[in-house]
This record gives structure tokens, C-alpha cells and sequence, in this order.
């Protein structure tokens, strides 16, 4: 009776459509279906910044290391020590001469009076095989050697005063003349000064590599070794000075003078009333700083203008179209000359190439 009546029910439970909850393996086995459609949240704008890959931080190019030695004459940085020997060299300087060559390759050029008004040069190289045609060459005096020996510089010249040659004699300094013997053919006159209507005595040139065989042939000793001449250098040597863009150097009561025009590479020379012009060159002469050394003057013969060197005296240094007065110093003939200021503290100059005039005692000397 009672498995009738299940019968009954379930018969009723289908006709009525019911389903059956499904088992517990139907459930496992449906497909979980997630929406594709983007919600309301994720539609919205994000705050937060966008994310960037990791960066590496510039890397700045190697510097070289500065060079660790000094010219001792220029204060040029070196990648070695200078061990070489300076040449210096007699340069005619009057008028009827211009132009000269090879003076604006000069490390350092002194001019001085030689006789009555006229001024005569000392150019001093400290590696004459790299300069080309040097002249006019002229005769030597005794303030050359002077000069010539506190750089321990071989001097060369063509000629000389009497006093010159005794001079040369006693200290028995190498030095070659041009117009002397074994000269090889490494001076000669220039055949288009002598056709242009030249004096001869305007007309003697030689060659920085003429010079460099005459020294070797002779035996003479041109490497040194490391030289300190006491001179000290910075990059910028403008002193805190009086303004002095123009300088015009008078040497003593002549006429003669020589006018610096500071411009933005230095110091450019003027003299008979016109630029300094390299013949080889073409360029003005050029001098980054302008020494100027009053020294008492005795008349010789009442000719020879003879300077007094061995001593200290009064000056002026000139740099970056500044000036200041200073004092200079040669104590012994083998000794270069040094500078100070006026309280005694070394002066250090530019680094570069250096003008010195030697004037005599009451020279006039102005600047602006």
C-alpha cells in the first residue's frame, strides 16, 4: 500500500514539470562564464602616476688628467719635463729691417737699446727646431749674453761690438756667429731683400734647424736637464692693477717706443707707428704678459748703451689690461731673472709668452 502511494507522488511531481536538483558531479562539471563588459570601476580614470622603467643615471665622459709638469718659461703644462737648452737669438730691430721673422714664436723677446736710439731684440726659444726663418740677424752686445746666460742659452748672432767679443771670449759661452767659420752654408743673405733694395747689413737669416745642425756640430751641450728659472704661473695672471689697455714704453729721452695694445688673445706691439707683422706669418706679435725692467744705463765709447743687470731694480708687469708696478731681481750672472711685487711676495704671472723692455732710469712709461 505504501510503495503504491510513492508511486502516486512522484507520478503527480512530473506531470506537474519539476526538474530534479542536479548532483553533486553536474555541478563540478558547469562552466564558470566571467563578464568581458568592463565595470563601472574599472572605467574610471586611475590617480595614480604611470609607472617608468628604472633609469640609469648619466654617465659623464673620463677627464683626462691634467698634465703634471710646468714649462719653465711659459708655465705651459707638459706631459713631460722640459730638459732642452733655450737659443737666443740677436734680432735686428731698426726701421729700414721690417718686418723680422719668426720673433712672434719667441717664449720670451727682451728689447733694449744697443747704441745711441735704436733698440735691438733677444728672442729666446726653448726648442729652435720647431721655428722656421729667424731674422734678420744682427750683432751681439753685452747685455745679450747677460741675457743669453741666466737662461743657460746658446746665443747666436753675427758680429759684434769689440766688448762683445771680449765678453764671449772670457766666459767662453757657446754661442755661433754668422758671419764666422763653419757655418755650412745654415746662414745666408736673402736675395730678395738684397734686390728690393735691402742694406746688407738687414739682410743675414738663418733657420731654427740651420741653428739645430751648427750646435750638434760643434758638440755643443743642448739638453740640461729639469731647469727651474723661479718663475711661477696661473692660468689667469691679471693682476689687481690700474687699468691699462694701451701701454706706450718710451726708452729714455729717444724717440723710440714701442706701444702695447691689450686686446682679447693679449698684448699686440706697435712700433714706427705700426702693428708688429711676423714676416713669416703675416700675424701681429702677440705677448700675453709685458715686463718692464728700468736698469741705470752708462754710455760706453759714447756709443755702446750698456744696461746694469746684476742688480735689483724698479718695474711694471702688465697682464689682462692690467698693470702693476713690481720689482725685479738677478743676483748672478747664471741666474734667470725673477719678479716680485713691491712687498716682496713672488709675482705670478700668466701663462704664455712674455715682452720685456729694458729702459733706462727715468724712461717715460704710460698706460690707460
Amino acid at each position: 500500500m505504501k510503495r503504491m502511494i510513492a508511486l502516486l507522488l512522484l507520478l503527480c511531481l512530473l506531470l506537474a514539470g519539476c526538474t530534479l536538483p542536479p548532483t553533486p558531479t553536474q555541478l563540478q562539471t558547469q562552466p564558470v562564464i566571467e563578464s568581458t563588459q568592463p565595470t563601472e570601476e574599472s572605467t574610471q580614470p586611475s590617480t595614480e602616476p604611470p609607472t617608468e622603467p628604472p633609469t640609469e643615471p648619466p654617465t659623464e665622459p673620463p677627464t683626462e688628467p691634467p698634465l703634471p709638469y710646468q714649462h719653465p718659461i711659459t708655465g705651459v703644462a707638459l706631459a713631460e719635463p722640459y730638459t732642452g737648452r733655450p737659443v737666443a737669438v740677436s734680432i735686428n730691430n731698426v726701421k729700414p729691417a721690417m718686418p723680422r721673422h719668426s720673433v712672434s714664436q719667441a717664449d720670451v723677446l727682451y728689447e733694449m737699446l744697443v747704441e745711441g736710439g735704436l733698440t735691438r731684440c733677444l728672442a729666446i726659444y726653448s726648442d729652435i727646431s720647431q721655428i722656421g726663418t729667424i731674422g734678420s740677424v744682427r750683432s751681439a752686445r753685452n747685455n745679450f749674453i747677460d741675457i743669453a746666460m741666466s737662461y743657460n742659452a746658446m746665443f747666436v748672432h753675427a758680429g759684434g761690438s769689440s766688448y762683445a767679443y771680449a765678453m764671449l771670449k772670457e766666459t767662453r759661452w757657446n754661442h755661433i756667429d754668422g758671419i764666422g767659420w763653419g757655418l755650412h752654408g745654415k746662414f745666408y743673405r736673402d736675395q730678395n731683400r738684397l734686390n728690393s733694395g735691402y742694406s746688407r747689413e738687414h739682410t743675414l737669416f738663418t733657420t731654427g734647424e740651420g741653428i739645430q745642425f751648427l750646435a750638434e756640430n760643434r758638440k755643443f751641450n743642448m739638453s740640461l736637464g729639469e731647469v727651474d728659472y723661479g718663475l711661477q704661473f696661473q692660468e689667469d695672471g691679471t693682476p689687481d692693477g690700474k687699468a691699462a689697455h694701451t701701454i706706450t714704453i718710451r726708452f729714455g729721452n729717444w724717440n723710440k717706443k714701442t706701444v702695447a695694445t691689450y686686446m682679447e688673445d693679449g698684448y699686440h706691439l706697435e712700433q714706427y707707428s705700426k702693428p708688429i707683422i711676423d714676416g713669416n706669418t703675416g700675424l701681429d706679435e702677440v705677448y700675453e704678459n709685458v715686463f718692464i725692467i728700468l736698469a741705470k744705463h752708462t754710455l760706453v765709447d759714447k756709443r755702446y748703451q750698456f744696461a746694469e743687470l746684476l742688480c735689483s731694480g724698479n718695474g711694471f708687469y702688465a697682464c689682462g689690461g692690467k698693470l702693476i708696478p713690481i720689482l725685479w731681481h738677478h743676483e748672478t750672472a747664471e741666474e734667470a731673472i725673477t719678479y716680485t711685487l713691491t712687498d716682496g711676495t713672488p709675482l705670478v704671472q700668466q701663462v704664455g709668452r712674455s715682452y720685456v723692455a729694458i729702459l733706462p732710469l727715468g724712461s717715460k712709461v704710460t698706460w690707460g
